[in-house]
């Protein structure tokens, strides 16, 4: 692997980049300089070249013009020898004679004249001189300052590399040799260092560690919610099957349930580290929650705790009638305190002690949280005390905290704290607390009608196994898919049978060995209406908002053995009577359509988001009428939404909205485009 360059390495090559730069620069001046002398030797030669000329041209052209050619030969060879300078007389372009010089060189200078006498050409004469003048010679001349420069910038680079390595470098090597969160690390207190740079190596030895510690506890997170994943749904099997076998002895019933509730165990206890670390680490206000998923894995943790202690027997009686009740808490303190009252009951015990905790609701509005125990009660004159602060009984250490402080927590919630004891017999505590409304994406009762088609999509067996058990075989359809890409084929070669046919599709969130999610795969097939996400993570908040723009609802996955099924006849199914359908969340808009419908006579149907209707859809005639707006809440278009309207059969769709119909691309499925008025008024674009 090809590693960056640290930083002391680019500083290093800054250096001497600098310094070659500088030293290239010294030498380039040099260069210039000689080439400069170089040329005041040429022009001083050129010069004395003419000066030559001049001085023999008139006894030259003479000896030319009379013939004499011994005598310019020998005027020739004398400048040739006198000067040190080559000779070459030329006529015609034709070489009469040639005189060479014996002085030899690296530079060569030339020169030509020519030799005119009396408006006659009588031939050219060249000259050539050679002079040694080297650039190596010429920098020679400049060694002391070149030997001055090159110390210089030696001394200058060892100077400031001792200033970055003992500021800089050293500490930033110490630094990144911190790698074992158990090593001490500490710098020299020199002087050099600043004290930034000891402070930064305190604080990123401490992140160090930290991040060491929270890689460990990612990796270890994520394996324990792996585990757990895996582990709940055939423990969601066996939940549903045991309740399946009334021919089994009460005995081995027993062990099945033992051996069931210790699986529970261990998958809650994995999915608990998960969540620990994030929820020390925030702070955490009250929300709408589902009370099943708070209580079971607290009772879980408890089994575990006290697992080595024998006679201790805790249970969750937790079934159908506990299934959707949601109430408005802050999770961490209603985990705190049930953890609190099961501790009281096991403390407070006698050697063999069975705690039950059981939700179920009392009336209409309200949902009783019980923790019972078959220990030595508390006595009478002391039950009225025990919420006082401070108040205790039969705890060695008990401080009176626990009870006040619980029934001050869920007083501010609107809810409320009772015990109820016998002495000998046992202690019951209940919770109250006010049941809040099911939140849209929830499943309170799976609703299928007789002969109805329910298509499965999970990759786990044993979720197949619990549909299978739990709906009549003689009543519903039921096909069952491992893969999403046998489902999505499925579906795409029976499209045109399945448009007018009702169905439900169950499908799981994700899938071993593949990327596409479960509502990757519903969006695809656009059967958002028709499908229920059956998903432990129905709680994220990334999987809700999708759910919502799909119109998709959830179940949560280990709850899947008690959602309520109902099997309605197909004659149940009456159809309601109605003029028009109103989808708007403005409930102003809504209330004017009921109100002047009224006055109308107009039978008016209207909801507020597309689930709502999506849930009534199959109650109403297909040529009804509907009015859709196009910004609905949480993000959903009418005139997407539109497209899945005209899919489930209902040809007369209008988009109600106050934008122009020009802002709109082309709608096939929108019979048109209107207004917000009711039909019955003018309509105005």
């Amino acid at each position: 692997m090809i590693r960056n360059p640290s930083f002391k390495t680019y500083i290093k090559i800054i250096f001497i980049s600098i310094s070659i730069i500088q030293l290239l620069i010294f030498i380039t001046h040099i260069y210039f300089s000689f080439k400069k002398d170089l040329e005041l030797l040429s022009v001083k030669t050129k010069n004395e070249f003419k000066s030559i000329f001049d001085f023999h041209h008139v006894y030259l052209s003479t000896d030319i013009l009379l013939g004499e050619k011994e005598i310019v030969e020998h005027l020739l060879q004398r400048i040739s020898i006198h000067n040190n300078i080559a000779l070459t007389y030329s006529l015609e372009k034709v070489t009469v004679k040639t005189f060479p010089s014996k002085y030899e060189g690296n530079r060569i200078i030339r020169d030509s004249f020519l030799i005119i006498y009396g408006g006659e050409n009588l031939g050219r004469l060249s000259l050539t001189k050679k002079f040694n003048f080297s650039f190596i010679d010429y920098l020679v001349k400049f060694e002391e300052l070149l030997f001055f420069q090159c110390t210089f910038l030696l001394f200058s680079f060892l100077l400031i590399w001792k200033f970055f390595n003992n500021k800089i470098f050293l500490p930033s090597t110490q630094l990144l040799e911190v790698k074992d969160e158990k090593e001490t690390f500490s710098l020299p207190h020199n002087r050099l260092i600043p004290q930034e740079i000891i402070t930064i190596a305190s604080s990123l030895q401490k992140a160090h560690r930290n991040e060491l510690e929270f890689e460990k506890t990612r990796t270890t997170a994520t394996i324990a919610a792996q585990v757990a994943h895996d582990i709940r749904s055939p423990l969601s099997a066996l939940n549903a099957i045991t309740r399946e076998l009334p021919e089994v002895s009460e005995e081995k019933r027993l062990l099945i349930r033992g051996a069931v509730q210790r699986i529970d165990d261990i998958a809650n206890d994995l999915a608990s580290k998960k969540k620990k670390d994030s929820d020390a680490q925030v702070g955490e206000g009250r929300s709408v929650v589902l009370l099943s998923s708070i209580i079971e894995p607290v009772i879980s943790e408890k089994r575990i705790e006290y697992r080595n202690k024998p006679g201790i027997d805790i249970q969750s009686n937790l079934d159908v009638s506990s299934y959707g009740l949601f109430a408005s808490i802050a999770s961490r303190e209603f985990k705190r305190i049930i953890s609190n009252l099961i501790n009281n009951a096991i403390e407070a015990a006698h050697e063999h002690c069975k705690i039950t905790v059981s939700v179920f609701l009392s009336n209409e509005d309200t949902i009783n949280i019980c923790v019972e125990d078959n220990g030595k009660g508390i006595p009478k004159d002391i039950l009225p005390k025990l919420m006082e602060r401070g108040a205790s009984f039969g705890k060695a250490k008990g401080s009176g905290l626990g009870l006040y402080h619980a029934k001050t927590t869920l007083l501010s919630w609107k809810g409320n704290l009772a015990i109820e004891s016998e002495a000998g017999i046992g202690t019951r505590v209940i919770i109250t607390l006010p049941k809040e409304s099911i939140p849209s994406w929830f499943v309170p009762e799976l609703k299928l009608t007789k002969g109805q088609l329910v298509v499965v999509l999970d990759d786990d067996m044993s979720i197949h196994q619990i549909w299978k058990t739990r709906l009549p075989k003689h009543d519903i359809e039921l096909i069952n898919f491992s893969s999403p890409d046998e489902c999505i084929l499925w579906f795409n070669s029976t499209q045109d049978m399945m448009k007018d046919k009702t169905f439900t599709f169950l499908c799981d969130y994700e899938f071993l060995n593949h990327t596409i999610r479960g509502l990757d795969v519903i969006e695809k097939l656009g059967i958002g209406t028709k499908s229920i996400l059956v998903t432990s993570h129905y709680e994220e908040d990334d999987v809700q908002k999708r759910c919502a723009s799909l119109a998709v609802r959830l179940i949560p996955k280990l709850l899947a053995g008690f959602v309520p099924i109902k099997i309605l006849e197909k004659q149940e199914i009456v159809l309601k009577e109605v003029d028009y359908i109103l989808i708007d969340d403005d409930v102003l808009l809504r209330t004017t359509w009921k109100i002047t419908g009224k006055k109308q006579g107009k039978r008016i149907s209207t909801y507020a988001d597309t689930k709502e209707f999506f849930r009534d859809a199959s109650l109403y005639q297909k040529d009804i009428p509907i009015y859709i707006d196009s910004h609905l809440k949480d993000g959903q278009k009418g005139e997407v939404i539109s497209k899945e309207i005209k899919a489930q059969g209902f040809t007369t769709i209008y988009l109600a909205t106050g934008s122009s119909p020009d802002e709109f691309p082309e709608l096939p499925w929108i019979t048109k485009i209107v207004g917000k008025n009711p039909p019955w008024f003018k309509e105005e674009l």
